[in-house]
């Protein structure tokens, strides 16, 4: 068991996005960060954040909180790429458990 989590983890990348704005036109991502269990990708506007395109071919999963409905489509939007990525949602998992009051309330 603990083989396979090794290596489904180097698979996986857990993101969290941060941004300015409502989630509409003109929004500005500050920064990204990936973090797989080992290492730490930090992408942070007007340095290094269009090196998330590379970084984040690295990975076959990506899992986050409000991922998919949300993060995945802005950063689609914002670089105009595709992530195909297997996502898996903190979300939606917290809330079918009914632990519905945000991400911070989850922690």
């Amino acid at each position: 068991m603990k083989k396979t989590w090794a290596n489904s983890s180097r698979n996986s990348g857990i993101l969290l996005h941060t941004f300015i704005g409502l989630g509409g036109p003109g929004d500005i991502t500050t920064t990204i960060a990936l973090y797989d269990g080992e290492r730490l990708f930090h992408h942070v506007n007007g340095t290094n954040l269009h090196d998330l395109v590379h970084d984040i071919q690295q990975y076959k999963v990506i899992v986050s909180y409000n991922g998919k409905t949300f993060d995945i489509p802005f950063i689609e939007r914002y670089f105009g790429i595709s992530i195909p990525h297997a996502h898996l949602d903190l979300r939606l998992i917290l809330h079918s458990l009914r632990l519905s009051r945000g991400f911070k309330s989850c922690e």
